[in-house]
């Protein structure tokens, strides 16, 4: 996670998130970053699902002996 360009800048205002180029940059990289993130999660959670499907169908089995 890198730091906002905001951060200490002396042109800073109350509009510049709507103006700033080096703002939209960041915004821009964060949003690419946050949907990588949000498409390594879905796939560990249907991971996750296939293993416990996996591991019920064992229980199951298991208790049918």
């Amino acid at each position: 996670m890198t730091i906002a360009p905001c951060k200490d800048c002396p042109d800073r205002s109350a509009e510049c998130h709507a103006t700033c180029e080096r703002y939209a940059a960041y915004a821009k990289a964060r949003e690419q970053e946050r949907r990588e993130r949000l498409k390594a999660d879905e796939y560990s959670v249907a991971g996750a699902r296939r293993s416990f499907k996996k591991w019920m169908e064992y229980q199951k089995k298991q208790k049918r002996r």
